[in-house]
């Protein structure tokens, strides 16, 4: 498969995107707003321990479950 032409449109795309004299400062400020926002959340020591949590509990879920008879579990043999 031939990916170059959606390559090639998508550099167009981009290129008409930051060439838009109003769109990008419009872009510009929602992204400082948002990092704004980000960095206060991040100054709250309550916010960081309930991402660790969670980020946490997303690892443990990508885990594989163990194979069927693994870990001794004679209930899984």
């Amino acid at each position: 498969m031939d990916i170059s032409k959606g390559q090639s449109l998508a550099r167009a795309a981009d290129k008409d995107f930051v060439d838009d004299k109003k769109l990008m400062p419009l872009h510009n400020a929602c992204n400082a707003a948002h990092q704004v926002r980000i960095d206060a959340l991040n100054a709250n020591p309550d916010y960081r321990a309930r991402r660790a949590e969670i980020m946490n509990i997303a690892v443990e879920q990508k885990k594989p479950s163990p194979a069927k008879g693994a870990g001794g579990d004679p209930k899984n043999d």
